[in-house]
C-alpha cells in the first residue's frame, strides 16, 4: 500500500460515498449525469453490467471517482483525497494492452530552478549560463535513475528494464539568442514502484 505524508494518509477511501444498497442499481444511479462527452451513465452501465454478468455480490460500499489530470500531477485524485473520501482498494480502468495489471506504480513531478548571470554573447565569459549549469544536473539525474533501478525492486516489476524512469519533459532558458541565459526552469517526473513511500521518493 502506498502511504501519503503531510496529512494525505487520512484520505483515499472512495469518491462518492455509497449507501449499502443493491450495487448494480446504485452504480448506475451515481453517474446518471451528463459526462464531458455528453453520454450519460456510461461508467455505471459498464460497471453494473460487469457485476451482473459475473453474478458478484458485494460485501461493502462501492464508490466511483471520475477524476482528471492523471498525467499532470493527479489533480483529480488529489482533489478527491483532500475532500476526505477513502477506499480500501482501487480499480483503475485505464486500458494497458487490454490486460489486467495487479499493481500500479506512482510518480512525483518536480521543478528545478537554475540561476545564472546574464551577459551579451559578445562577452559570454562575463556571464554564467544557467543552461551550462543544468547539463551536469541532467547527467546526474540519469545516473540517479540507473542507481534507483539497481536497488529498488518489486516482484511484479522485475521484468521491467526501467522500473523508475526519471524524465525531464520541459526546459525553459534564456530570452534571446545573443544573451547568456540568466535562468533556467526544468520540469520533470520521477517514477515510483508500488509500496514505495512518497516521502521516501522525495528524499531520494
Amino acid at each position: 500500500m502506498v502511504e501519503f505524508d503531510d496529512g494525505l494518509a487520512v484520505a483515499m477511501r472512495g469518491a462518492v460515498q455509497a449507501r449499502r444498497e443493491d450495487a448494480v442499481s446504485l452504480l448506475q444511479e451515481l453517474v446518471r449525469v451528463p459526462s464531458v462527452t455528453g453520454e450519460e451513465g456510461a461508467v455505471g452501465a459498464v460497471v453494473g453490467r460487469a457485476l451482473s454478468d459475473l453474478g458478484l455480490g458485494l460485501r461493502g460500499d462501492v464508490t466511483v471517482a471520475a477524476t482528471v489530470g492523471e498525467e499532470n500531477g493527479g489533480l483529480g485524485a488529489l482533489s478527491t483525497v483532500l475532500r476526505g473520501y477513502r477506499a480500501d482498494a482501487a480499480i483503475i480502468t485505464e486500458p494497458t494492452r487490454l490486460a489486467l495489471v495487479p499493481a500500479q506504480g506512482g510518480s512525483l513531478v518536480f521543478r528545478l530552478k537554475i540561476p545564472g548571470r546574464s551577459a551579451h554573447a559578445a562577452v559570454r565569459d562575463e556571464g554564467v549560463s544557467a543552461l551550462e549549469k543544468f547539463v551536469p544536473i541532467f547527467e546526474n539525474l540519469r545516473e540517479l535513475e540507473q542507481e534507483r533501478n539497481g536497488v529498488l525492486s518489486h516482484p511484479l516489476y522485475d521484468g521491467v528494464s526501467n522500473k523508475v524512469p526519471i524524465n525531464i519533459g520541459v526546459v525553459r532558458a534564456g530570452n534571446w539568442a545573443s544573451t547568456v541565459p540568466e535562468s533556467l526552469v526544468a520540469e520533470g517526473r520521477v517514477g515510483l514502484i508500488p509500496d514505495r513511500l512518497v516521502r521516501r521518493g522525495r528524499l531520494e
